[in-house]
């Protein structure tokens, strides 16, 4: 391995000079596989500076890595481990190769294996970059936190001022269970509420859900995540609680150790559970027993409620399964609760029923399950809106309104709907939207079917319900329906003269209201139901004149601009060019001359330049439309400023210039 002779020819920028006294200091396993050579009192090598200093770390020695840092000409100090390095160490350099990664500088590697002196040189005299990763994006702190090396964690935090990452670094302290590391890590800024990064199965945890779930054996960790500000009521994205991970890991201290921070701990997972609730689930009978003698009395009894609640309305739609654990859950409540609660008044949508407070009340209704279905909805309504959760309620009662309207019990139904509807309104759900529009939709329906089967005994409920529905829905098919269906009351005379003009008053309102969707107008819509009747038998019961006599009554515009049959766009068409389209003349005469006394415009042209006379098909209905043709003087100033071109632009209002331009031809 060592050469008497070279040419000094051959030296390059990377090689190094080793004093004698260096070389005597190097160990044997350096001296015989150094490719050095003397030159008088000079020994040389043609290994590179970098490929070095991963030999004085991979030895841990010291002055290798002082002499070169301390040569003259350019290396790279941050030059990352290779297959080129890694084969001149085994082949010519090192005797037993013991680096385990195959990545990282040679800081990174002193780090890692703790070699602190080591560390101090490449960043004082060598200046390293400490915060430069390896091919894993681990940097050498991410090095020394893995390894547990303490004085070298400090020293690069507090003296090299490395860059500490929250989402890594705190994740690998708690993989190495130290606790002291932890503390280090919080004591220097981390925030033990970032959602942390563990990166070889790429899943983010919080560090108090990562320390109850996987840290089994040991508190001490938990404890310093809550004493350094870890917040126990945090969701993760199954929404549970660090309180839900201890209870789902069934263990005891943690569960003790979180409850004594007094916090509120009310949160739902995402199968609707609280941590007390599951407990209860999971049958897990230390855990239960822990809550109870440190859980709030009341709070303990209440959740046992709800949890009796939940499995109530499970064991109403469920078949061949035992459907005795919510009045196991419900009795044990009772055993523990005061009597005499403030229960809801009775009422039709419940049957009347009030909560029971006894046992022997309870057991009345044991081999019920309808009433024990009810008595569940009465408990959520006590205990839900003191807890702010009323919304968890909206769906159970969408199943409620599904039983009563299977049943045919309609009224119940419209009762149920405005009991549900501002419960719905009030929500901050993200269901909120889907609640109200499926609401709305039901609503509709359930009043189409009291007033087409004159059944009408709820009159004040029917009238606020066709005001939520003007007033609110986005849907025109449901705008269209309601004034269907209020023509159709107020002309078989279903309600009182107060009633009618309060309907009246909501279909006036909905007239002027602007729908994004379509561009359309509530007028032309329901112009075309009226016109182009569909297949729903209820349009055989109306009479189309008296609903659009209706709107007109209600300030419709006769004159407004329709949409063309096969065009998503507006054609210059007025309602005349659309009814022109109808084959039935005894349904369309009543309507044209309602509309030609409302003052519609007879002579305006579509976008073809046509006239609505010449968009009949129906010889009938063309010489309807050509009779009442009519020209008023202000129509015929309007044709002759067009056909003359005068300019009208700067003299008219912007009322008369848009009156002139509904007399143009559209290209």
């Amino acid at each position: 391995m060592l050469s008497d002779s070279t040419n000094e020819s051959e030296y390059d920028g990377n090689q190094i000079d080793l004093e004698v006294l260096v070389f005597h200091s190097v160990p044997k396993s350096l001296k015989t596989l150094f490719n050095i050579f003397q030159t008088s009192c000079t020994f040389r090598s043609f290994y590179p500076i970098e490929t070095l200093l991963f030999v004085g770390v991979h030895e841990e020695h010291v002055p290798l890595i002082d002499m070169c840092l301390a040569q003259p000409g350019s290396f790279n100090v941050d030059t990352q481990l290779n297959d080129g390095i890694i084969s001149q160490m085994k082949d010519d350099l090192v005797q037993n190769y013991r680096f385990d990664q195959d990545t990282g500088t040679a800081l990174w590697f002193a780090c890692y294996y703790g070699h602190l002196n080591i560390v101090r040189a490449l960043i004082e005299h060598g200046h390293a970059d400490v915060d430069l990763p390896n091919c894993k994006y681990q940097s050498p702190l991410h090095a020394a936190i893995a390894q547990q090396h303490m004085d070298i964690v400090r020293y690069l935090v507090e003296q090299a001022h490395a860059n500490i990452d929250d989402i890594r670094h705190l994740m690998v302290a708690l993989k190495t269970e130290n606790c002291d590391m932890v503390d280090y890590l919080l004591n220097q800024g981390c925030d033990p509420n970032t959602r942390l990064l563990d990166e070889p199965v790429d899943r983010t945890y919080f560090a108090l859900h990562y320390a109850i779930s996987q840290i089994s054996s040991n508190i001490s960790i938990v404890q310093t995540l809550l004493d350094k500000g870890a917040n126990p009521t945090i969701q993760d994205e199954r929404n549970q609680t660090a309180l839900h991970v201890a209870v789902q890991c069934r263990d005891e201290q943690k569960v003790k150790e979180i409850l004594r921070r007094e916090f509120h701990h009310r949160q739902r997972d995402n199968n609707g559970d609280t941590p007390l609730m599951l407990a209860m689930t999971l049958e897990s009978r230390n855990v239960i027993d822990v809550f109870y003698r440190l859980y709030p009395r009341q709070d303990y009894i209440d959740e046992l409620m709800l949890a009796a609640c939940k499995w109530a309305f499970h064991e109403r739609f469920a078949f061949f399964e035992d459907t005795s654990i919510a009045y196991i859950f419900f009795e044990q409540a009772l055993r523990l609760q005061e009597p005499n609660v403030s229960a809801i008044p009775a009422c039709d949508i419940y049957l009347f029923r009030t909560e029971c407070q006894t046992i022997d009340e309870l057991m009345l209704i044991r081999d019920v399950p309808d009433l024990m279905y009810i008595q569940a909805f009465l408990v959520c309504e006590r205990l839900l809106p003191q807890r702010d959760e009323i919304h968890l309620l909206i769906p159970e009662l969408f199943r409620l309104y599904d039983i009563y309207h299977q049943a045919t019990e309609y009224d119940r139904c419209l009762l149920l709907l405005m009991h549900m509807f501002p419960l719905i309104l009030s929500s901050r759900e993200n269901s909120f939207r889907f609640w109200r529009t499926d609401c709305l939709a039901l609503f509709v329906e359930l009043l189409g079917t009291l007033i087409v089967e004159d059944n009408i005994r709820l009159i004040d409920e029917i009238v606020k319900a066709f005001g939520f529905i003007f007033r609110i829905t986005d849907r025109l098919s449901e705008l269209v329906y309601s004034c269907l269906y209020v023509a159709y009351a107020i002309e078989n005379d279903q309600f009182s003269l107060k009633n009618k003009h309060q309907l009246l008053q909501y279909v006036k309102e909905a007239v002027h209201r602007k729908f994004e969707i379509g561009c359309r107008d509530l007028f032309e819509s329901v112009s075309r139901q009226c016109v182009f009747r569909s297949d729903d038998p209820f349009f055989r019961r109306i009479i189309p004149v008296n609903v659009i006599r209706m709107l007109i009554h209600c300030g419709a515009d006769v004159n407004i601009l329709v949409f063309g049959d096969d065009t998503s766009y507006r054609r210059n068409s007025s309602l005349l060019h659309l009814i022109a389209h109808s084959g039935d003349i005894d349904l369309v005469q009543p309507i044209v001359e309602l509309l030609v006394a409302a003052g519609i415009h007879t002579d305006r042209l579509d976008t073809h330049g046509h006239l609505p006379e010449q968009c009949a098909t129906n010889t009938e209905i063309r010489e309807l439309l050509h009779s009442k043709r009519s020209l008023l003087l202000k129509c015929q100033c309007a044709h002759l400023i067009l056909a003359e071109q005068i300019s009208y632009e700067s003299y008219l209002s912007n009322s008369l210039k848009s009156f002139v331009r509904m007399h143009r031809i559209q290209n």
